[in-house]
């Protein structure tokens, strides 16, 4: 099935057209070429024809479960320096060939170890585990880095640990993970950065750091209800420009199981899927009047951020119980961190208990009634994590007080004028005998 890629070229937000417009790469190498072999499919400076104003487009036959890069040789004004433009399109489902945007998954330094990490679940939020799985790395030239078998943690959760060379090139880099369910092949795609090694470095410390991310993970198991919710047939909204339909709710987990339908029929290509913002992109205009688009699709609740900020709730708290100290989310010690994660739990429920009384949200949980039922159950879950939280900062003041000053008092007492006939006796103005 042929592939539309398309670009559209804007001045001051406003199509445009170019005076120039091929398809090409800095290097004279490629027009589209495939990311796992580097192989060129469609040679520099192809022509691409100008369906409409500021709108370039080029169709070609990928292959399915294949990752291609596509790069355009623009030159604005006569005269003009050449610009290029690199997309990243696929893979493509063996069902269809609907394409994936990826996720991005953090920044790491040369030199570093980095854990990579990936959870497969069912449509319903289940955890799977496939029958099959393995990675691959490319650089931002398409060229493979890395390669591995993922290593199973628990049951639907794989890690991959990368050593990343002191030498590796600075950039984009896309990891692919490809797996296979009931005998089917499909792949997730994430999106790192690779930065250079500096002395001064924070990345250590970053939203995105090894540790961080695990205990984040971690976090997901305990509130893991509210990070996978499935979405059945929801209405999506056609945006302005005709082609993006945009849901409800971002941050879609990347499910085998996600469906678009268009006129309620199952639509099996033409379109991108845009996981990190609820958006589907079509490729040929919709017809406002007329077309109706759904999707089936399963969705966190709450992004990254929010996730670190009811962690760093909790790890302020747990500094705050003698001994108080000045931990971080990276120095933590691992005896401490069951009460920061009931601690975080609890602020993540208790948003989630509030959402639920709003309109969007309760149709999520089946409508009012089955939203007031979500929030009870919610509510005694977070009752037994505050119980949980505050038995461990109870435990918390027993120590171990090591490498800190800890003092015991006794309290004294004397009788009436005794403090006073101490206090001149010490001033050698008295004499005791």
């Amino acid at each position: 099935m042929a592939q539309r890629v398309f670009i559209e070229y804007r001045v001051d937000g406003a199509l445009a057209n170019a005076f120039s417009v091929v398809l090409g790469s800095e290097d004279s190498a490629f027009g589209v070429r495939r990311q796992d072999t580097g192989a060129v499919v469609v040679a520099d400076g192809t022509a691409v024809t100008n369906s409409s104003t500021g709108v370039y487009e080029f169709s070609f036959d990928p292959e399915i479960g294949v990752i291609y890069f596509v790069s355009w040789k623009i030159v604005p004004s006569s005269g003009d320096a050449y610009t290029y433009v690199t997309q990243t399109i696929g893979p493509f489902k063996s069902t269809s060939d609907i394409q994936v945007v990826s996720d991005y998954r953090g920044t790491f330094e040369q030199g570093e170890l980095t854990t990579l990490k990936l959870m497969l679940t069912d449509f319903k939020g289940n955890s799977i585990d496939p029958e099959s799985i393995t990675l691959s790395v490319f650089d931002d030239d398409n060229l493979e880095v890395e390669t591995g078998s993922p290593e199973k943690i628990v049951k639907g959760f794989y890690v991959y640990d990368w050593l990343i060379p002191a030498d590796q090139e600075p950039g984009p880099h896309s990891v692919v993970w490809s797996y296979t369910i009931d005998g089917d092949q499909f792949q997730n795609l994430q999106g790192i950065i690779v930065v250079t090694k500096t002395t001064t470095s924070t990345i250590s410390g970053s939203p995105y750091s090894d540790k961080i991310s695990l205990i984040r993970k971690s976090l997901e198991y305990h509130i893991s209800c509210a990070q996978n919710i499935p979405v059945y047939d929801e209405e999506g909204r056609i945006c302005e420009d005709s082609r993006s339909v945009r849901f409800n709710f971002p941050r879609w987990n990347q499910n085998h199981l996600t469906r678009i339908y268009r006129n309620q029929k199952l639509v099996t290509g033409g379109i991108s899927i845009n996981y990190f913002k609820g958006e589907v992109i079509f490729e040929e205009p919709l017809h406002e009047d007329y077309d109706v688009v759904n999707a089936d699709y399963n969705f966190r609740w709450f992004e990254d951020e929010a996730l670190d900020r009811f962690l760093s709730n909790a790890l302020h708290i747990v500094n705050a119980y003698p001994p108080v100290g000045h931990r971080t989310l990276v120095s933590i010690e691992d005896r401490y961190l069951p009460s920061v994660l009931y601690g975080a739990a609890i602020d993540a429920l208790r948003q989630l208990i509030l959402c639920l009384q709003f309109q969007e949200p309760k149709e999520v949980f089946g409508g009012e009634e089955g939203a007031k039922n979500a929030a009870g159950a919610f509510d005694t879950l977070k009752q037994n994590f505050e119980k949980s939280f505050e038995n461990l900062l109870e435990q918390k003041k027993y120590g171990p007080y090591r490498g800190l000053t800890k003092m015991n008092t006794t309290p004294e007492f004397t009788l009436p004028g005794g403090r006073s006939r101490w206090f001149r006796y010490m001033m050698g103005g008295f004499n005791l005998s």
